[in-house]
């Protein structure tokens, strides 16, 4: 692995077994890049997948992308990376993770120590099943994560709905979800939100969440959530009861396509319900207060 591990020449890793051997290579203070796609098919890494440690202060992707990452385990928990104790909030800087299959009790994207993890300008493509019971403790992505210019693409499937972020912040992020879930709540008292104690700005939340109990139950989309100038196109299926609370404000005003033909309900109250031909009217949303960045 050449390089010296500092930021301005960090070791290069061109190869899984690199990849791997970030746990004994690194640090805290290491920092890593990639110098080339990392493509886990074919190797043992796919056939017994064990998460990558991020025993680094940043690894950079460059824009390259690790993928072909496949696990199913029928207990326990599995994750994409892994925070080693002594980990100071670890930084992933424009990665690709593509083509991540991972099914588990517990499957999500960090595990290991808590700590605020940063992303930047990174590209996470994920399905995650997640086969076991509700649990307060466990969020798919694992860790508080401060995240700027990244873009989400998550299909989840839960067994019992769960928790996808808890802590941290979203900017100018794309957030799109395929969501499935055989359970939910019957009421909001005791459900696991979506989205938690999280700050979230610029930021473009899509996709689809589900409920497959035949009693008509609710997903809890944001609770203690701080949003600014974010729109949403999403839709409620089945028997699903999709809906923000009390404890979610909007600091800038945010809007969302309330036509969107939901086969379930859905309500955002922190948003403002426009036509989709408002939605595309970049001069209308300006009237309302909404930041559109110049663009039409």
């Amino acid at each position: 692995m050449r390089g010296r591990g500092t930021a301005s020449d960090p070791y290069i890793i061109t190869s899984p077994a690199e990849l791997y051997a970030m746990e004994t290579v690194g640090s805290p203070g290491t920092y890593f890049a990639l110098g080339c796609d990392i493509d886990l098919g074919g190797t043992p890494a796919e056939e017994t997948f064990l998460p990558v440690v991020l025993n680094c202060r940043r690894l950079d992707g460059r824009g390259f992308r690790i993928r072909n990452i496949l696990s199913v385990l029928h207990e326990g928990a599995v994750c994409i990376f892994l925070i080693p104790p002594a980990a100071e909030s670890p930084a992933l800087k424009d990665l690709v993770i593509e083509n991540a299959h991972l099914t588990a009790p517990a499957a999500g994207l960090f595990g290991g120590r808590q700590t605020t993890v940063t992303l930047e300008g990174c590209r996470i493509s994920a399905s995650l099943t997640c086969t076991g019971a509700a649990s307060e403790d466990f969020s798919i992505f694992g860790a508080p994560v401060d995240a700027v210019r990244c873009s989400f693409m998550l299909k989840i499937r839960f067994e019992h709905q769960q928790s996808i972020l808890s802590g941290g912040s979203l900017s100018r992020c794309q957030f799109r979800l395929d969501m499935e879930a055989g359970h939910m709540f019957p009421g909001t008292m005791g459900a696991y939100p979506l989205f938690e104690n999280v700050s979230a700005s610029d930021t473009y939340f899509m996709g689809r969440i589900e409920g497959c109990d035949p009693y008509r139950t609710r997903c809890l989309i944001f609770n203690i959530v701080t949003l600014m100038n974010c729109y949403a196109v999403l839709t409620a299926e089945g028997e699903a009861y999709v809906t923000d609370t009390i404890n979610t404000r909007a600091a800038t005003p945010c809007f969302y396509n309330n036509d969107t033909g939901c086969t379930g309900t859905l309500i955002l109250s922190a948003f403002n319900g426009l036509t989709p031909e408002q939605c595309r009217d970049a001069a209308y949303l300006r009237s309302i207060g909404f930041d559109c960045g110049g663009g039409e």
